[in-house]
């Protein structure tokens, strides 16, 4: 059985509004807690072509397609619902996940912990990887064509699925039900 995790970067939290930036899958390795080797989505065109992320979307699409479980952190209500939003906008057909695990909704039914975010699950497991945080500023000038924030939201995507995969190696056990 071939798991991956999942997470994309976007440009807005309103899928008709923005784009999909770049986006991670990352394979699981059983002996590497932090996963194996990570697929990287990038906009295609990003000097000239930074709004067309169709070929971005198709990828990442095809890439968790080739999976049996993918994982995910709140990819339920954001990351899928996001892309199926951007590869309809393109006329593309959605995702097509065999199997989809949302860790949030573990974290949030099977611990009992002050916030249910990413950052303070992994804070508080205990994980060595740690996520980049948040900067605003970071994605307005990588959508404005500054490379260095660019950089900077791809670093940020890579660590999440990193992370992503150790939370799963330690929580992997609370999972009960796979849809």
């Amino acid at each position: 059985m071939r798991i991956a995790f999942a997470d994309g970067e976007m440009s807005n939290l309103n899928a008709d509004f923005g784009q999909l930036l770049c986006a991670c899958v990352c394979e699981y390795d059983t002996t590497k807690p932090q996963g194996g080797k990570i697929h990287t989505f990038t906009l295609h065109d990003y000097e000239d072509k930074r709004w067309d992320d169709s070929r971005l979307a198709k990828a990442w699409r095809d890439c968790m397609e080739d999976f049996d479980i993918i994982v995910t952190w709140n990819g339920i209500r954001f990351d899928v619902p996001f892309l199926n939003t951007r590869l309809r906008h393109r006329g593309m057909r959605e995702v097509r996940l065999s199997h989809h695990i949302d860790l949030m909704y573990t974290a949030r039914f099977k611990l009992r912990l002050a916030s249910a975010t990413l950052d303070h699950v992994s804070s508080f497991l205990g994980c060595k990887v740690k996520k980049t945080r948040m900067q605003p500023d970071q994605w307005g000038r990588a959508m404005g064509g500054h490379r260095p924030s660019y950089a900077y939201i791809l670093n940020h995507c890579k660590l999440d699925v990193r992370v992503l995969a150790e939370v799963y190696d330690k929580t992997r056990h609370l999972i009960r039900e796979i849809k």
